[in-house]
Parts: C-alpha cells; sequence; structure tokens
C-alpha cells in the first residue's frame, strides 16, 4: 500500500508526464501547420505573428522548445551588474 506522500509524487509526476505528452503533440501539430502555410506561400512575418514567436525561434527550433530540468537546480543570486553596464542604461 502506498503511502499518502508517495501517492502524491505519484499523481503530480503523471500530470507532468501527460502535459509532456501534450506540448510534444502541440509543437508537432504548430511545426505542421507552419510548414504548411510557408508550402502556400504565407508571409514570413504574418506567420511569425501567427505563431506567436520570432523568426529566430521559428528558424531554430532549440529556442523554440522549453528548457526541462532532469536535475534540481540551486538558485543563487543573479550577478549585479557592473559600473560600465549601469551606465550603459
Amino acid at each position: 500500500m502506498m503511502d499518502d506522500e508517495l501517492k502524491q509524487v505519484w499523481a503530480a509526476s503523471a500530470a507532468l508526464e501527460t502535459l509532456q505528452v501534450e506540448m510534444d503533440q502541440a509543437q508537432l501539430s504548430l511545426k505542421e501547420a507552419i510548414d504548411e502555410a510557408t508550402k502556400a506561400g504565407a508571409d514570413p512575418e504574418s506567420i511569425d505573428e501567427a505563431a506567436q514567436l520570432t523568426s529566430v525561434e521559428l528558424t531554430d527550433p532549440e529556442l523554440a522548445e522549453p528548457v526541462v530540468l532532469t536535475e534540481p537546480v540551486e538558485l543563487t543570486k543573479p550577478a549585479e551588474p557592473s559600473h560600465a553596464e549601469l551606465e550603459l542604461r
């Protein structure tokens, strides 16, 4: 018999897996729709706007895909900007 805590872990993991499958399917559908629009001669800027992505994201799939962390990461305090960086702002 599973502890309540383990049931919660299992349920959360199952929910995440379901969302990941849905995201994969949605990304594939978007890619196919973009390909069809491109083949039909749609204006690239119109495709960008309709997809709510930049041209760079559309041409570089790594930028458009979410990053999935498989290991916990330690968040650190952001570095303070240098004096020179502050002057540029």
